[in-house]
């Protein structure tokens, strides 16, 4: 099976696929602050945390303690905005207006 096959588009995203809009949000956590390697992390954990995963099942998926996991949640939560799980899915989900791009207009 091609990667085009298991690509899976966002609803409400114009059409890009989930990887193009973890990308993007991997990017939004970056602006927001702190080192790479915990950035790229949180990253993985948001992906996680919006397939379902529980704590210990990232955990297990990452090769960290579940205290590694509350960390980066909770780290995500403070650079969202979030108080729960669902608002920090919702965030990864919601498309950002990045400065210097005006919303609908054609990338050349």
């Amino acid at each position: 099976m091609g990667a085009a096959a298991t690509e899976v588009t966002v609803p409400d995203s114009g059409g890009r696929s989930l990887r193009a809009r973890l990308r993007e949000i991997a990017a939004s956590l970056a602006a927001l602050g702190g080192d790479v390697q915990a950035r790229a992390r949180e990253a993985d954990v948001l992906r996680l945390i919006a397939a379902g995963k529980s704590n210990r099942e990232i955990a297990r998926a990452l090769y960290v303690s579940e205290a590694t996991v509350k960390t980066h949640v909770n780290r995500i939560f403070a650079k969202t905005g979030s108080r729960e799980r669902a608002q920090a899915i919702r965030y990864a989900y919601t498309p950002r207006v990045r400065p210097g791009i005006t919303p609908g207009a054609r990338r050349p």
